[in-house]
């Protein structure tokens, strides 16, 4: 520990002396080196700048309205007096002859008709009146004088009358303005009688006849055994059997077809006068 105090003291006098040998030049030179540093001063802080406010818009003058003209009331003019017209003198106004008149209902095959009618009229051959009906309403038919048609009704004359092209049994006789009922039954009817066995006979039901209309010209009804006809388009045989349907293939009978007839026993097959 006595050797402690002792080289303390020998590095303090080695300093002395190097410093007294140190030129004034160079203690400057240490002493500014060993001069505090100067605080480096914090930048100032850019300012915000101020918004510019926005130019308020001037206002666009409105332009002052142009004054209504007030119109000028135009002069009204006085109306012209019409003429009294002068009255003329003229003769009878010529009319035609008033046609006759037939109304009531129809009963066909002995039943109401259960499908549209046409009834015509017809004098000397000529329709004077036709009416289309619907299936179990009742006909009224105008029936045209002979000043309206040429060859039409006379006072006196025979009317007869047609029901799908065929005629009905009954007559009229013609009289102007005079409204008359009537009852029309058909058709009128030729008959022919059949032996047992099959017979062919050319039909003269109009076009579409169902079988069912065909089989109520026959009687007794209860011997019809089927109605056969040949469609040559198919080749082949259509058949009719009352109360089979399932083997039944005719569907409808037309004028001038062959139509084969047969029966289990004698009848007589009724058909409509041309």
């Amino acid at each position: 520990m006595p050797r402690l105090p002792l080289l303390l003291g020998t590095l303090l006098l080695s300093a002395l002396l190097a410093l007294a040998a140190t030129p004034p030049h160079a203690a400057r030179r240490v002493t500014a080196a060993t001069t505090t540093a100067t605080k480096t001063p914090s930048p100032t802080k850019t300012p915000t700048p101020t918004k510019t406010p926005t130019p308020t818009k001037t206002p666009t003058p409105k332009k002052t309205p142009t004054p209504t003209k007030t119109p000028v009331p135009k002069k009204t003019a006085s109306p012209t007096p019409s003429p009294t017209p002068a009255i003329v003198a003229v003769g009878p106004v010529t009319q035609p002859p008033m046609p006759a008149l037939y109304y009531g209902a129809v009963t066909w095959l002995g039943a109401e008709p259960g499908e549209p009618l046409t009834v015509e009229a017809v004098i000397d051959g000529q329709v004077c009146g036709w009416e289309a009906v619907s299936a179990g309403d009742a006909f009224a038919i105008d029936v045209r004088n002979h000043g309206q048609q040429w060859g039409c009704g006379d006072d006196g004359e025979t009317v007869s009358f047609r029901v799908n092209g065929r005629p009905a049994n009954e007559t009229a006789t013609f009289q102007a303005g005079t409204p008359a009922p009537l009852q029309l039954t058909g058709p009128r009817l030729t008959s022919v009688t059949l032996s047992p066995g099959c017979a062919t006979l050319t039909s003269s039901w109009p076009a579409g006849t169902k079988p069912e209309t065909v089989r109520a010209g026959l009687l007794p009804a209860g011997a019809l055994l089927a109605f056969w006809i040949w469609d040559t388009g198919q080749g082949d045989w259509d058949a009719y059997i009352p109360g089979v349907e399932y083997a039944s293939s005719l569907t409808s009978v037309d004028e001038d077809d062959a139509l084969w007839v047969c029966v289990s026993a004698e009848a007589t097959y009724q058909q409509p006068v041309r």
